[in-house]
């Protein structure tokens, strides 16, 4: 659950120079909450959008920090001039590939919506979200698999097929089509685990002895005594 304490708590770590993996670690907030909080943030809701803005601002100021002490030593050192150089080119690098960046962003949010849908779904059904944090992640994990496979499948153009066979040369099912289906069945079998459909849902919630046992006689059978049949007729 969101709260400012937490919120806070996890941007002075960040501020502090640690990346973000071992900020939620330290501060016990998983990587698909705080996914989620980034995603809601990016969309403007509040306070989720000051939260964003808070760990944006920490990054930055981390990186800053930093460099400030890299460049102050260049002065005398030039290792760290090449340090200062090569990070240099890599930012050039880094706005050259802003299209991969925009993806990650998507598919950040990918995995924020998917946790988000199975908190929800577990909570509308009475049951406590955080105790099935693990299996979220799980789920959302292999939900970010299968979409970045069909954002990689439509980047080239949705092949149907591709070369291959034991010459290279033969024409074969793209393989990407065969992995969609792979990651989709698997993020499919993780969600009815959490009772993400209707389906999985009744059979998760099925109290143990449900129903009568296999043979058992139904109550209409039980309304009235069997008939023995005896010499000359029924009994």
């Amino acid at each position: 659950m969101f709260s400012p304490d937490r919120a806070g708590h996890l941007t002075s770590i960040i501020a502090a120079g640690n990346s973000t993996v071992v900020a939620l670690k330290v501060a016990g907030i998983s990587k698909s909450t705080f996914q989620m909080w980034m995603a809601r943030g990016g969309r403007g809701e509040h306070p989720y959008a000051g939260f964003r803005t808070d760990v944006e601002r920490a990054r930055a100021q981390a990186e800053a920090r930093h460099v400030t002490q890299v460049a102050a030593a260049a002065v005398d050192d030039w290792r760290a001039s090449a340090y200062m150089l090569d990070r240099q080119l890599r930012r050039r690098d880094d706005l050259e590939d802003e299209q991969v960046d925009d993806r990650s962003d998507a598919l950040a949010e990918v995995a924020a919506a998917a946790a988000q849908e199975a908190r929800r779904t577990l909570e509308a059904s009475g049951e406590d979200a955080e105790l099935s944090e693990g299996a979220i992640d799980r789920y959302a994990a292999a939900v970010v698999c299968w979409r970045a496979l069909e954002y990689e499948w439509i980047r080239l153009g949705r092949p149907a097929t591709a070369l291959g066979g034991a010459t290279g040369l033969a024409q074969v099912p793209h393989p990407l089509i065969g992995a969609m289906a792979s990651a989709r069945r698997e993020s499919t079998e993780l969600g009815a685990v959490l009772g993400l459909d209707p389906r999985s849902r009744q059979r998760i919630r099925r109290p143990i002895g449900a129903g009568r046992p296999l043979g058992a006689a139904s109550a209409a059978d039980r309304a009235q005594p069997p008939m023995r049949l005896v010499k000359g007729g029924a009994e």
